[in-house]
């Protein structure tokens, strides 16, 4: 039975089981809006969840506010095709008021699923934020690219745990090589964050406010290993699991954006080089990824605020 277990004005996520243990096989999607009739939608090869392995999911991207949507759903393969199975109707909600951001406090996160194309070779990530001043012996984990056996693929945060000069600040790791700048967020103000990393220069650099606060010299580069993409936690490292603050506008790019001074946008739009872009606007603990490469997430506790 596929299930319409989440929505948003701007998608539908199906899920639905599958015991069937021929392969290869496809799923065939159809959608009615309202009382009209079934109509294709997409011949998919959708994405298997890993806590469940017969169960699998699809996000509709392409459904409008406030409309009554019904979807069904069969397999097939060189060898035949399977009977309809149905889903329940659903109606998208009405769009929203104001744009959404994403706030965490003790231990919330927000994980994305491990994908290649999170691990560019050269790279911009950056997103806005508006929290408190961060106290002594705390951290401010943004994001963190796990890499499981080994340190991490890449991730920046905030640091007040340190006692020495550089030990405090905003910093950056590749691999196990670290730039820490002495760059403080503007507490309680939204502030733009960015952090670029160009492997031909090998070079790190961080930008607050559209403003450079410092550049390294590495000669890390950036892991292709398994390993999940989180925000406000890293993954194995319980002194790091914390993010007290409000998130917006986290956008992850697959070249270096800014190499001078500029003005942050405040609403990202993607383009050909967004690999991963979060506005955070919706409900439930689904967060859809903007870019229209499908690396969608869960919420942890995190919740959704104006």
């Amino acid at each position: 039975m596929a299930n319409t277990g989440a929505l948003d004005i701007r998608w539908v996520r199906l899920n639905w089981d599958d015991n069937a243990v021929v392969f290869p096989r496809q799923f065939r999607i159809e959608r009615k809006i309202a009382n009209q009739e079934f109509e294709f939608l997409v011949n998919s090869n959708p994405v298997q969840t890993t806590k469940f392995p017969n169960n699998w999911t699809f996000v509709d991207e392409t459904v409008s506010p406030e409309t009554e949507y019904t979807y069904r759903i069969r397999s097939f393969n060189s060898g035949g095709i399977s009977y309809w199975v149905t889903s329940n109707t659903v109606v998208t909600p009405p769009a929203p008021v104001q744009f959404q951001a994403i706030y965490f406090v003790g231990g919330q996160y927000i994980e994305i699923p491990d994908a290649d194309i999170l691990s560019p070779r050269n790279f911009t990530v950056e997103l806005w934020v508006n929290q408190p001043a961060l106290a002594r012996g705390s951290r401010n984990t943004y994001l963190y690219k796990n890499s499981y056996g080994a340190e991490h693929e890449w991730n920046f945060m905030e640091d007040a745990v340190g006692t020495q000069p550089g030990d405090t600040g905003i910093y950056s790791y590749i691999d196990r090589e670290r730039f820490s700048s002495d760059a403080r967020p503007v507490p309680n103000v939204w502030t733009h964050i960015a952090v670029t990393f160009d492997s031909n220069l090998n070079k790190l650099e961080i930008f607050v406010n559209g403003v450079s606060v410092g550049q390294k010299t590495i000669l890390a580069e950036v892991l292709n290993a398994p390993g999940n993409l989180y925000f406000g936690k890293a993954y194995g490292h319980p002194n790091y699991n914390s993010m007290t603050g409000t998130m917006d506008e986290i956008r992850i790019s697959n070249l270096v954006r800014y190499t001078t001074d500029f003005q942050p946008l405040r609403r990202f739009a993607p383009d050909a080089f967004t690999i991963a872009l979060y506005h955070f606007d919706g409900s439930g603990d689904f967060v859809l990824d903007s870019s229209g490469n499908g690396n969608h997430g869960t919420i942890y506790g995190a919740t959704r605020v104006q």
